[in-house]
Parts: C-alpha cells; structure tokens; sequence
C-alpha cells in the first residue's frame, strides 16, 4: 500500500464535495474518476456536526495497514515546518492527514477490540516516545476530559463519543490511564 495517496477522502464540515470525482459501480463501491480505483463510501469521523461521509480505497485497508498509516509520517514533512509548505507539499499533508482521520474513523467503527489488544501491548514499551506516533493517537479522543473542559464535543462515532466506546471494553480500563498518560504527554 503506498502511503503517500489518497486511501481515504474525507470531508471537514462537509467539504469539498468529493462526489463529483466518483461515479458509481454497484451498491456503495464508486469508481475514481480520474484513476480509476476502487472506492467505497460510507460514513467516517463526526468533529461533532454530524458523521462526515467519505470513501476509503477498495478493498478496505486491514486493521494492521490502518496501523501502519498511523506509524506513517513522510520523510519530507518532518523536515519542512507547516507553515512554509510548498504547493506539493501542502498537497502531500492534506493526503497525510486524511488518511490519519480516515484510519482512526474506520478502526473506530470496525475494529476497537484489536486496538485495544494492539495498545496493550504497545503501552509498556517505547512505541509512544515517537511524538508523531503520539499525535497521531490523539486523534481517538481517548481522553474525554479533555474535550468537556475546552468545551468541546470530541470526535463520535455516530452521535457516541469515541471515550465512551472505549469505555465498553474491561482490558481499556486496565490500560487507559498508560495510554493517556503516554498519548497525551509532551
């Protein structure tokens, strides 16, 4: 999987409309217009303002790929401050972040057991001294707290707090203060 394309489009207050770039093949797979890859779209992150739709690379990445566009972080962009992006660069971190956005939306909805397990062995190692690694896990909202005292909503899943879904699993309760502790650290 190459890591530096679009595996996910993703929208931000609804926009843009990637509707337009699609047409579709049959059911929720649409065809990329201009190359012609696979997508599917269903419902990704809700910033809370409603559950964004998007379409995600057919057949959809498996929960070790989604990882690893989490651990992913193109060379380039760790050289170059963002506000000095050149054209192409610009372009490169909107991929880079849609995809980020996109993964956590997808293990959200499908796969929170196996992060879950995947965390408990990661918690008590170095996986979270990687400060790009820790920024791209804040975006499971793991800490809630967090989001009610800057008076926000924090991402969902549909209308549930991505906190709350994690609440449902016994082994997050054993782990959850490592993995705030270490997520959210400086």
């Amino acid at each position: 999987m190459n890591l530096q394309t679009k595996i996910f489009y993703v929208t931000i207050h609804f926009s843009p409309k990637y509707d337009q770039e699609f047409e579709l093949v049959q059911g929720d797979i649409y065809k990329h217009i201009a190359t012609g890859q696979l997508y599917r779209k269903r419902l990704l992150v809700d910033h809370g303002w409603g559950q964004e739709s998007g379409y995600v690379r057919f057949p959809e990445p498996t929960f070790e790929e989604l990882i690893a566009i989490l651990e992913y972080v193109p060379e380039r962009l760790k050289r170059h401050p963002f506000y000095f992006l050149s054209k192409e660069l610009s372009e490169l971190n909107y991929i880079y972040y849609g995809n980020i956005r996109g993964a956590v939306s997808v293990i959200m909805q499908d796969y929170v057991p196996e992060l879950i397990d995947f965390l408990a062995e990661k918690v008590e190692t170095k996986y979270f001294k990687n400060r790009y690694i820790r920024r791209h896990f804040r975006e499971f909202s793991f800490d809630g707290e967090t989001f009610r005292k800057r008076q926000q909503i924090g991402r969902t899943v549909g209308s549930k707090p991505y906190y709350s879904i994690f609440q449902e699993y016994d082994k997050w309760k054993d782990i959850s203060h490592k993995v705030i502790e270490q997520v959210y650290k400086k």
